[in-house]
């Protein structure tokens, strides 16, 4: 997973998956299950996909993307479970 950062048309980040096969975009998170940090997991829904292609994804695959962050405005109870996960490279 990679974050593309600043302000892009939905036609270009879509373009710009095309281009790496490998390489998804994360339109956003809707969901999350576990209470743990290791069962935690988030659904995912990719940009260019249908709800039907959404997964879950661990903490560890979505730590550093803006879609984590809106989520976790949104539910402030997780940040006390994920607290400063992946802040440093020891935590890997």
């Amino acid at each position: 997973l990679r974050e593309v950062k600043g302000e892009h048309k939905e036609e270009d980040l879509l373009n710009m998956a095309a281009l790496d096969e490998d390489e998804y975009l994360i339109e956003c998170i809707t969901d999350h299950r576990g209470d743990r940090l290791e069962t935690l997991e988030f659904k995912v829904s990719w940009a260019g996909y249908d709800e039907s292609e959404d997964t879950w994804e661990s903490v560890e695959e979505v730590k550093s993307s803006t879609a984590l962050s809106s989520y976790l405005e949104n539910n402030p109870e997780l940040k006390e479970i994920i607290g400063n996960y992946g802040d440093d490279d020891d935590d890997l």
